[in-house]
């Protein structure tokens, strides 16, 4: 992949993505740190997913003051369709991606494409800052200046938990890697279900330490809305990566004993926790319970009884748990 880099010019057009959904309380401060971004050869691509607020007056009155903007309006289809029209749009060397709700330093393009092209890499990554809806820092993210193989940077993934590697947005990539993927339609956890595909495809890949996205906390965010069917999505993406591991020789091999333990670990969390209620619902469990036994199955995992039991009657073992719990209760009580 980075013979193309090696031919870049020094202002190469990047192409930035950011899909845009109801966030018009947001979208003001996110377009204007791309607009004032110190790289200026830039492609702006604006997704309105259907939005119903007021932001995709906001899109339009912005692409009306700088024609670097492309505004792009459809029907409501999700996070991952969004960045999927933008991606097909796009006519930059490289692509980034930022969230409708988020911010980017000004500094973001400029340092990670001076990094990408001098380190002849597919793709190049900074830290990131979380900050809460005011806009107050809550934690900062990074990991040391580094130049790896994909191979390495997924490998790295599992070292450092903050996500860096995970998050498709602090990131710039080569578009060459994304002629061939796709954010998953309708599914959320849409990063685990493609990063490590990207990063597989990456000869070279650049880590910048500073944290100049700044991701913007929700109370109402996925992760914070409690168990809804959503869930079972991340638990999919961790099955797909497993096999994705799986078949793909040794050089993955050291991380299929990880990878099944953090499956089995959301599996059990979520299914404990959600509780369908329609047919779809039920059926979406079923699918899940069905990649747990083909999981129990996988000989690459050393699985404890405990953990048999959690994947191949995974019903048994929370009713099982349940009268634990109230025999305890009980007997708490009692004393």
């Amino acid at each position: 992949m980075n013979q193309q880099n090696k031919n870049s010019g020094i202002n190469a057009l990047i192409s930035i993505i950011v899909p845009v959904y109801n966030v018009e309380r947001y979208l003001d401060k996110c377009i204007t740190s791309v607009l004032a971004q110190t790289y200026k050869n830039l492609e702006i691509i604006l997704v309105d997913d259907g939005s119903s607020d007021k932001s995709s007056e906001i899109c339009d009155l912005f692409a009306e003051k700088d024609l670097r903007i492309l505004v792009i309006h459809q029907h409501n289809k999700g996070l991952s369709a969004a960045r999927n029209v933008g991606i097909e749009h796009a006519k930059g060397e490289y692509l980034a991606f930022v969230d409708g709700d988020d911010y980017i330093s000004p500094l973001m393009i400029e340092h990670l494409y001076s990094r990408i092209v001098p380190d002849q890499a597919d793709i190049a990554i900074c830290g990131y800052r979380k900050v809460d809806e005011e806009g107050r820092e809550l934690s900062v993210a990074t990991i040391p200046d580094a130049v790896v193989s994909g191979v390495q940077a997924i490998k790295m993934h599992y070292q450092n938990t903050s996500g860096i590697m995970l998050m498709p947005v602090n990131k710039i990539y080569a578009k060459k890697l994304l002629e061939s993927i796709r954010f998953p339609i309708g599914k959320v956890h849409e990063d685990e279900a493609i990063f490590y595909r990207i990063l597989d495809l990456c000869e070279r890949v650049s880590i910048l330490a500073e944290p100049l996205y700044s991701y913007v906390q929700h109370e109402d965010s996925i992760m914070g809305r409690g168990y809804s069917v959503e869930r079972l999505d991340g638990v999919e993406a961790f099955y797909e990566r497993f096999l994705f591991y799986r078949d793909h020789g040794d050089k993955y091999q050291d991380l299929l004993q990880t990878e099944g333990e953090m499956f089995i670990w959301l599996f059990y969390d979520v299914i404990r926790q959600f509780r369908p209620h329609t047919r779809e619902e039920k059926e979406r469990v079923r699918e899940i319970y069905s990649m747990a036994r083909n999981m129990y199955s996988q000989q690459e995992i050393s699985w404890s009884f405990r953990e048999r039991i959690k994947l191949r009657f995974p019903e048994l073992y929370l009713c099982a748990r349940r009268i634990k719990d109230i025999v305890l209760k009980n007997t708490i009580c009692l004393l």
